[in-house]
């Protein structure tokens, strides 16, 4: 299986013209994806979801952490910093009380992204960005914009039937069934949204402070919360 994905991935990266979803860690790429391959019947590397013996695939993740990826067509997904840092460091079980410096990073991290993909990259040709809220707001509306991407119109029912079917529960189950190791990455407990609503009130000046820092031209393209 592994060898197989190792091949896919090669022969995928080998086409200039394939298209590539890129993110930030923890902006909310794992429902976006699952969403997308109900709608369009189609796997995405590197990990599927449902289509597990399909090669046709429709575009691949990547984080581009290392900032080396100069792809030519992407669907660059984002989301506000102060959620995707906190999130981070949940998945990462760093405690977001007693981790300033971690915050630091991670703020510094989400504003080199968005620095690089939305600001002086050059290298693309086609370009669709999208933001976590406004898929969470109007969702019908953000997914047009994917689909204006593939050059196709957007079909209601189908899309519906796709965003209706991709719960939490459903998500966090998938990821456990590719994975069963694979510890909670989603969490809707009051609990959490109250550390995160708490998060928010104390580190989000830090952490746009941060963000921001000699990138002042991000808010072009994102709001300041």
């Amino acid at each position: 299986m592994k060898t197989k994905l190792i091949e896919d991935t090669s022969a995928f990266m080998a086409n200039p013209d394939n298209n590539y979803l890129i993110s930030c860690p923890r902006s909310g790429s794992h429902w976006l994806r699952a969403v997308m391959e109900l709608y369009f019947h189609r796997p995405i590397l590197r990990r599927t979801f449902y289509y597990f013996d399909r090669t046709d695939y429709l575009l691949m993740h990547e984080h581009d952490m290392r900032e080396t990826m100069t792809p030519r067509n992407v669907i660059y997904l984002h989301r506000d910093p102060v959620s995707v840092v906190f999130s981070w460091l949940m998945y990462e079980k760093i405690s977001p009380i007693a981790s300033k410096e971690q915050i630091v990073n991670k703020a510094n991290l989400w504003g080199r992204h968005l620095h690089r993909w939305l600001v002086t990259e050059d290298f693309t040709v086609k370009k669709t960005v999208i933001t976590f809220e406004a898929f969470q707001k109007i969702p019908r509306e953000t997914f047009a914009f994917i689909t204006a991407h593939f050059g196709q119109p957007l079909y209601g029912s189908d899309f519906s039937s796709a965003y209706s079917m991709v719960t939490k529960k459903e998500l966090q189950a998938k990821l456990e069934e590719i994975d069963p190791g694979w510890g909670p990455i989603i969490n809707d407990s009051k609990a959490y949204d109250t550390m995160r609503n708490e998060f928010r009130e104390t580190h989000s000046d830090l952490i746009w402070e941060v963000a921001l820092k000699d990138r002042e031209e991000i808010l072009k393209y994102t709001e300041r919360k």
